[in-house]
């Protein structure tokens, strides 16, 4: 059998064939966004039903909104379909040859990977096999947790309806379009069941324990990509969000990729690799706007490690990463508009006091995020680890103490600038950073203390590993972030409960989590929103959130009770009698409201 050899011709006409399909595509868009602009509404509505499969997705007072921008994006997308027109020859030509280059160092890389792996004792590369066994079983074991809110709203709202939702519709930073797109192929592939919308966080979470051996390996020595990437395999929030259908795994894997290719970049590796490294920042950033910390730890240390010969070339692949982040994300600046991006509640400023009350909280919150499973020991462990990697000056060592300082400052500096205090887990792809810093310490100590008594050295190294698993299973961390675990119970209650007449309000409380459930079992219903003339009874389902957090310049508390649920949704409540608990399971609760009229 003859294996194909794609010739440099071949390979030019492939890439202008790409190029000239992108140009086309941009121009078409822009001409049909331009159509659209000058159309009548009718028009509009029937295009905007045939792309979305949603029977009323456009009213009028909102497509008034849209005009200007559908205007603005058409013209965007025409000047750069244009453009790709007009540069075509000379990007084929630059792509032409830049592949030979990346060919060639993606072959070397392989092979020193491969002749790194060789060269390795037999116990070490059982140890990393247990690692990676250790890390598959611990993030499978937690697959079917019950269904969480942030990951449910993400299939409600986006994943499990048309792909032009998922590509445009961003009314919260829930939307993680790529990671949401990557679940939509998931669900469309495989069903749409909780392992299947949970399957692109698995495979990250699992990807990234080998990618955090290759690149704490190339940063910091063999035993510091052991240790690293065992505590990442047993780490109680990357297993989490390896379970969890969040971006924010997928992002940790990004930002390893981009950590190897900065160390390449650094020690002279060709130019073609600040494009491999600008779709690496790209994709995180298309996943979500959170990426800025990963990127921007990346890009100082960069700056740190290589000098003054990294500023040119960073400016250039960060002019391109931005342009590139601004066309992929324009679809959601014309239909949900530029402050659904740039405005939301979560990244306009804080309000002073709230910011500093939540600075000086913040540092719990992280401890309890990165260990609230880990025993006592474990925690000290690390931090000793984290300590030995600063102190220890070696030359080889230099690295992951820079890395480590840079993480300090971003996070210090960027909230501080921003006045913003970011949740804990949109910062889980930099700790790596800490998990690094923590595994070359005690790799250099086992290198200064242990270093002719490996196999002593290993086993000990399982055998701690195997425990912070099992304490792991044990400590709770995971079901501790269970947000409605009763929202299979309030489903079924109401599969048996609900009448045609009926209409349903959830209150935020409880749902999203309980309206995926409700999908899955495919239970009818009709949500009192869509229907509020109803003349049967309202069913409320909510959850007891016991005592309400604070109100917040992103939270109005009052949302997740029940009489904030009836006023949000416009119930008249003097036109039904007093709302009466008919199930309560754990905190989930279900209340019904009779119309006055039928009382009579």
């Amino acid at each position: 059998m003859h294996q194909m050899v794609i010739t440099p011709e071949r390979q030019e006409r492939l890439v202008n064939a790409v190029l000239l399909c992108i140009a086309l595509g941009c121009v078409l868009v822009g001409a049909a966004l331009l159509f659209l602009s000058a159309a009548r509404y009718d028009l509009a509505l029937g295009v905007t039903r045939l792309v979305t499969g949603s029977r009323n997705p456009l009213n009028r007072a909102e497509y008034s909104i849209l005009l200007p921008r559908i205007l603005a994006g058409g013209l965007f997308y025409g000047v750069v379909g244009f453009a790709l027109l007009r540069f075509r020859r000379r990007l084929v030509s630059w792509t032409a040859d830049a592949i030979p280059l990346l060919h060639t160092w993606a072959t070397q890389g392989r092979q020193a990977v491969s002749q790194a792996l060789r060269t390795q004792s037999l116990w070490h590369l059982l140890s990393l096999g247990l690692v990676m066994v250790v890390g598959i079983v611990l993030r499978v074991l937690y697959l079917g947790e019950p269904p969480r809110k942030d990951e449910s709203f993400t299939y409600v709202i986006f994943a499990g309806r048309s792909i032009v939702h998922v590509l445009t519709l961003y009314p919260a930073p829930n939307n993680h379009i790529l990671h949401s797109a990557l679940v939509w192929i998931s669900c469309r592939v495989f069903g749409n069941s909780l392992w299947a919308m949970r399957l692109p966080a698995l495979l990250a979470g699992v990807t990234l324990i080998p990618l955090t051996y290759l690149t704490a390996m190339r940063l910091a020595g063999r035993n510091a990509a052991l240790f690293a990437a065992g505590l990442i395999a047993v780490s109680g929030p990357f297993v989490l969000y390896s379970v969890n259908a969040r971006g924010y795994a997928q992002q940790a894997v990004l930002f390893v990729i981009m950590l190897y290719l900065a160390a390449e970049l650094v020690a002279g590796a060709p130019a073609i690799l600040w494009a491999v490294f600008s779709a690496a920042a790209v994709a995180g950033f298309y996943t979500s706007p959170t990426m800025l910390y990963s990127y921007l730890v990346v890009s100082f240390w960069l700056l740190w490690a290589g000098g003054r010969a990294m500023v040119r070339p960073m400016l250039i692949a960060g002019t391109i990463t931005a342009l590139t982040v601004l066309f992929l994300y324009m679809p959601v600046i014309v239909v949900s508009g530029p402050g659904a991006l740039f405005w939301n509640p979560f990244v306009r400023p804080q309000p002073l006091q709230e910011f500093r009350a939540d600075a000086l909280r913040f540092p719990s919150d992280l401890l309890t995020f990165l260990h609230g499973g880990d025993p006592l020991p474990f925690i000290i462990l690390i931090g000793v680890g984290v300590l030995l990697g600063l102190v220890f000056r070696i030359s080889a060592g230099r690295r992951p103490a820079q890395l480590f300082v840079v993480l300090l400052l971003v996070l210090v500096s960027l909230p501080a600038l921003q006045r913003i205090v970011p949740f804990p887990r949109a910062l889980l792809p930099v700790f790596t950073v800490y998990y690094l810093i923590a595994a070359f310490g005690w790799s250099v100590a086992a290198e200064k203390w242990f270093a002719r008594h490996e196999v002593p050295m290993l086993i000990a190294f399982l055998t701690l590993l195997g425990a912070m698993a099992f304490h792991l299973t044990r400590s709770g961390y995971i079901e501790a972030h269970r947000e409605f675990p009763e929202s299979y119970d309030v489903a079924s209650y109401l599969a048996r409960q609900l009448q045609p007449r009926d209409r349903l309000i959830i209150s935020w409380s409880a749902g999203p989590q309980l309206v995926w459930q409700l999908r899955y079992a495919h239970v009818p219903y009709v949500d009192y929103s869509t229907d509020p003339k109803a003349t049967g009874r309202v069913l409320v389902a909510v959850q007891d959130k016991g005592v309400l957090p604070p109100r917040t310049s992103r939270l109005d508390p009052s949302i997740l009770t029940l009489d904030g649920t009836l006023r949000e949704v416009g119930l008249n409540t003097t036109e039904y009698l007093p709302a009466s608990l008919i199930y309560r399971v754990g905190r989930g609760e279900v209340f019904e409201l009779t119309p006055r009229h039928n009382s009579r």
